[in-house]
């Protein structure tokens, strides 16, 4: 959850998503090993690791889907959280970095973008209406940098929407294999 991107997409089956992605030598990989290699892997290797479904929610984590906190790179991962939603029904980016203070998260359902926010550096971009998840944030307070969004409200807006990855630990039923690839593209 830290310090990476992530894309939840609502399915049940790893294999439906990994299809749907342009991706290059995929293969089966225990979740720790598949996690390990992703967070460790530099952004340009694009290397993702899709989990096994976990409440109806598979998930792609890589440092290639953390952005870079620019308009173009927020509008790629929007288009493909689009793209993924239009056939899955509903898809979600989240991206989080502490030492850079950059943090985005994105809503998509059925091909729309519902919500779209990111917070750099960079500046900010804010698309659509502020969900129930994001209501105690004190948006008044953003445009003076009073206040502005940390990792801690990106965990709470992925757990409102779909899946907290900070709470899997926290599960007691045994997480199966997912599929670790190469991503070879971004929209």
């Amino acid at each position: 959850g830290y310090k990476i991107g992530w894309i939840a997409v609502r399915a049940s089956e790893v294999d439906s998503v990994v299809e749907s992605l342009p991706v290059l030598n995929s293969q089966r990989q225990s979740w720790s090993d598949g996690i390990s290699r992703a967070y460790s892997a530099e952004t340009e290797e694009r290397l993702v690791f899709f989990t096994p479904a976990i409440d109806g929610w598979v998930l792609v984590v890589g440092a290639a889907l953390l952005g870079e906190g620019t308009e173009e790179s927020l509008a790629g991962l929007r288009s493909l959280v689009c793209t993924l939603s239009a056939k899955f029904g509903e898809a979600q980016a989240f991206g989080s970095h502490r030492v850079v203070d950059y943090h985005h998260w994105i809503q998509a359902k059925s091909g729309s973008c519902i919500r779209c926010f990111s917070f750099s550096d960079q500046g900010v971009s804010d698309e659509g209406g502020h969900t129930p998840a994001e209501k105690s944030f004190e948006w008044e307070k953003l445009e003076s940098f009073d206040w502005s969004p940390n990792e801690s409200d990106v965990m709470t807006v992925a757990g409102v929407w779909s899946v907290d990855p900070t709470q899997l630990e926290a599960r007691s039923e045994p997480l199966g294999p997912g599929v670790l690839a190469t991503l070879t593209s971004m929209p």
